[in-house]
């Protein structure tokens, strides 16, 4: 039988805090697991500080390093907030030293005895660049916050990170910001959510306290009762609740800390003293958290609260403020439990009033929360560390897209390699089976770590297959590639892939057009499907059914809107069992950074209405816009101009109708834009004309943006995203005049636009990252579990 696996865990100290709560779940799962002997090594012995303690295996083994009462006795007095600045100084220049010179040597004797060595509250940094085995370290808070409160520390913890093998992040808020401050160390940072158990939660929350506290209806805040944590803010925010919206509850804090007796006095000035309640510190917070109506969380900045985590297991109401840098992952952007600005009472107050009133609100909240909750599993946290520990290979993935353009399924396409790589946890390779050269405007966005390949390059052999795209061909060359040109293209394409496929764990078909060229691949295949199967249906009959016959030779076939997959499941019931749901998604932050760039265009100074389309007539329908804006202009006598963002065969055909309809003037062609998103935010309505869909990326990106939108009510996507028409107006396809009419109410109706701008903030959480994330990675799992 092999030898377990030697873990050393160290701790600077271990108190009552949220980064000890959850060192203790990674103990127990490592500590059940025989691959592992886990020791646990604490610098600094604090004996009755140590809450805890009791909490920890019973098979752990306990190291203290600095464990003598003459060098500790004045160090618990500062962790107590007890000291004199006498006895301080005489610590910090007698004492310290010493605790230093003993903890480094007894740290690299226990560091000798064991293969990894993690570091779980990054404190060790200075002292490890001697130790020679396996190292990683935990950083639990937000860089930038962290540097603007100690830039020399920062600056010297940076320089140690090269000391460790791997550093993990507890959010990707806060990798984006070691990526931003260390790129030369981007490679070592790794996102792990911190964890819980759900079966430790649910039995500590099963207690019954003897307080008869807990039978009185109450909000609740766990909190440690510092300056960071904002406990005013709540406060204040509670005696507007009570004053202004007339709720009854009780306010109870749970935590201690130097700020308690100021934070009575600023209860009693607010005339709420006999309303709230300060409980302590509670070794096991779980009952009242479970008897709680809802959790409040007013933090100034955070890691990853570990409070939040424990409500979502408990399946309670929960809002915070969204502070940097994991409350707003845990909340999924609002989606399991309403945001607030930090610092800004009256908003939290909202939030509050609003999550404790509105039944419908309250069922969304707890059923997005159910789904969120899976995200921070102790089992997937365990596996992703024991991974990084034993330094097994990421999952290998291997996309392929038959080309690669400037479309929408391009630019999901980017958004998933973006996010993937980002989150460290897959090996991915891009596999571009046609090589399209400058036509491939979003290649520079390709994240530098992902391998790509094109496999036919040869300009023989794509030169009329490029020139196809942008412009007519005489019909003897269309004749020439198709029948001479296209079948070397594909042996060559098939043979390639198949020796990909083979060196990958999954192969995902993300455009769905190489299903016949991977049929003979052994390797588990993923299918990506854009389009409606009923319009396709409709349009190519032969060809849908040719591809159902090799659909089924995917494990799933991804449709990314839920008419699509209903159509799926009512026209080819024999891929029922193989069919799966997962939204396209966008990064809002990423969208409103890049919405901010500044264009110097003069044409941004006009008012104007907005399409962003290939201009494609056979699967979109500007000639139908174009004809609703000569109406809105004609009937409506409306002055904005009409810009068109966006290139294609179609573009000659449909200046030519501009011409026709006398519009010409106050229609602009803009051609393609790398970045978009400035003309939408300053557009004042967004127009999408479209005969066919899967989920149109830029009507996502309109949400994200807080866009006015109109759109034909094509098959499939359009309705969902704007939640059949609360978010945006929908009309019929190719119906000029009704597109017209919808234009010019939203634009003239300010209380419509009020109405749908409200329902589209709401409604835009649906197609947030996280939730399409967690449904990929439980996607993959699946596949290589079989």
């Amino acid at each position: 039988m092999e030898e377990p696996r030697r873990v050393l865990f160290t701790m600077s100290r271990f108190l009552d805090g949220g980064i000890d709560t959850i060192l203790i779940e990674y103990l127990r799962w490592f500590a059940a697991n025989e691959q592992y002997e886990v020791t646990l090594g604490i610098a600094i012995c604090l004996d009755e500080l140590e809450v805890y303690r009791s909490q920890l295996p019973a098979n752990l083994k306990v190291e203290y390093y600095v464990k003598n009462q003459w060098l500790t006795y004045l160090y618990k007095k500062r962790v107590k907030k007890t000291i004199s600045p006498l006895a301080k100084a005489v610590d910090e220049v007698f004492l310290v030293p010493i605790r230093k010179r003993m903890l480094s040597k007894r740290l690299k004797q226990s560091a000798q005895e064991h293969d990894v060595l993690i570091d779980f509250d990054c404190c060790c940094y200075s002292l490890l660049k001697s130790v020679k085995i396996k190292k990683l370290a935990f950083f639990h808070f937000s860089f930038e916050h962290f540097a603007k409160q100690d830039r020399r520390r920062m600056k010297r913890i940076g320089k140690y990170l090269e000391n460790y093998d791997h550093v993990v992040l507890i959010a990707k808020g806060m990798k984006k910001e070691a990526d931003r401050m260390f790129p030369a160390q981007t490679n070592r940072f790794k996102v792990i959510y911190n964890p819980k158990d759900e079966d430790t939660v649910l039995r500590l929350a099963a207690d019954t306290p003897s307080d008869e506290a807990i039978k009185q209806p109450f909000i609740l805040a766990i909190e440690r009762l510092t300056t960071p944590k904002d406990i005013p803010t709540l406060l204040k925010a509670f005696q507007i609740l009570r004053d202004k919206y007339n709720h009854q509850e009780k306010l109870y804090i749970i935590g201690k800390g130097e700020e308690e007796k100021a934070l009575r006095k600023m209860a009693e000035e607010l005339c709420i003293a006999d309303d709230v309640l300060f409980l302590g510190f509670q070794a096991n917070p779980l009952p009242w958290l479970k008897a709680s109506k809802m959790l409040v969380h007013s933090s100034r900045f955070e890691g990853l609260p570990t409070v939040l985590l424990e409500g979502l297991f408990l399946k309670k109401l929960m809002v915070a403020t969204n502070c940097p840098i994991g409350t707003a992952e845990v909340l999924a952007d609002g989606k399991a439990g309403l945001l607030a600005p930090v610092g800004n009472a009256r908003e939290l107050a909202v939030a509050m009033h609003r999550t404790l009133s509105d039944a419908a609100l309250q069922k969304e909240l707890l059923d997005y929360g159910q789904r969120q909750r899976k995200s921070f599993s102790m089992d997937t946290a365990g596996h992703q560390l024991e991974q990084l520990i034993k330094d097994e290979p990421c999952p290998r993935i291997l996309f392929v897209i038959s080309r690669f353009l400037d479309g929408g399924i391009d630019s999901v396409l980017i958004d998933y390699l973006q996010a993937l790589s980002a989150s460290g946890k897959y090996q991915i390779t891009l596999a571009i089976e046609q090589d399209m050269d400058k036509l491939e405007v979003f290649y520079a966005n390709i994240p530098k770590e992902i391998v790509v390949y094109h496999i036919v390059e040869n300009n023989f052999l794509m030169k009329w297959r490029r020139r196809k795209i942008t412009q007519t061909i005489p019909l003897s060359r269309k004749i020439y590639d198709e029948s001479v040109l296209a079948p070397i293209r594909r042996f060559i394409i098939k043979r390639n892939l198949k020796r990909l496929a083979a060196k990958n764990d999954v192969v995902i078909d993300f455009d769905c057009c190489s299903y016949s060229l991977l049929a003979g691949t052994h390797t588990p295949k993923l299918a990506w499907f854009h389009f409606s199967f009923e319009e396709m249906m409709h349009t190519n009959k032969r060809r849908m059914m040719r591809i159902s016959r090799y659909l089924c030779n995917y494990e799933k076939v991804v449709t990314i809107s839920k008419a699509m997959y209903d159509e799926g499941r009512r026209l080819l019931p024999h891929l029922t069992s193989k069919l799966c749901l997962i939204y396209n998604a966008k990064d809002r932050e990423e969208l409103l950074a890049r919405a901010d760039e500044i264009v110097d265009n003069d044409l941004l100074n006009h008012p104007y209405i907005l399409a962003v389309e290939r201009l494609e007539e056979s699967q979109k329908d500007l000639s139908t816009l174009l004809r609703a804006y000569q109406i809105l202009r004609q009937q409506y006598h409306h002055t904005e101009l009409l810009y068109l963002l966006g290139k294609g065969q179609s573009e000659q055909e449909l200046k030519e109708l501009a011409e026709s309809l006398g519009i010409a003037n106050d229609v602009v062609f803009l051609g393609f834009h790398e970045n978009p998103y400035p003309w939408m935010k300053n557009a004042r309505l967004l127009a999408h004309s479209a005969k066919m869909e899967g989920l149109p990326t830029v009507l996502l990106e309109g949400l994200m943006l807080n866009k006015l939108i109109v759109s034909t009510d094509c098959p499939t996507g359009p309705s969902e995203i704007l939640n059949k028409g609360r978010a945006g107006l929908l009309v019929p396809v190719g119906d000029a005049q009704a597109m017209a009419d919808a234009i010019h109410r939203l634009l003239t109706d300010e209380a419509l636009q009020e109405k749908i701008l409200a329902q589209l903030k709401q409604h835009r959480r649906h197609f947030m990252y996280e939730e399409t994330e967690r449904l990929f990675d439980e996607l993959i799992f699946e596949v290589l579990k079989k």
